[in-house]
């Protein structure tokens, strides 16, 4: 995405006692939709779950968008319809479903 003149704005959450990394977010901007920014992966490490970290992140994230990119009126996301907790976390911050998706699988042996 970098190689194809998008722009990427990450938010990171370390642990202060390991200093791993233990939650990060990316939104991307395409300089070809401007006004949109493209929500992407939201990840929060298994042993660092139930602690508001993707929300916290998310949050840091937009926040930076808002302040740096202030002509992007439109934040588009994703989410498996099976991430309840994802999901929650979206409409808290106020997004709302535009559309749905589908994909396919077949299991070839």
């Amino acid at each position: 995405m970098l190689a194809e003149g998008q722009t990427a704005l990450v938010a990171a959450a370390q642990d202060r006692r390991t200093g791993e990394l233990v939650a990060y977010t990316v939104i991307y901007l395409d300089p070809a939709k401007p006004g949109v920014a493209e929500q992407d992966d939201t990840l929060v490490a298994p042993p660092h779950r139930g602690h508001g970290l993707g929300m916290l992140v998310k949050l840091a994230n937009l926040r930076r968008l808002q302040t740096e990119y202030p002509a992007v009126g439109r934040v588009m996301t994703f989410n498996a319809e099976e991430n309840e907790h994802m999901l929650s976390i979206n409409v808290q911050l106020g997004f709302k479903p535009a559309g749905y998706d589908g994909e396919w699988q077949k299991r070839i042996k």
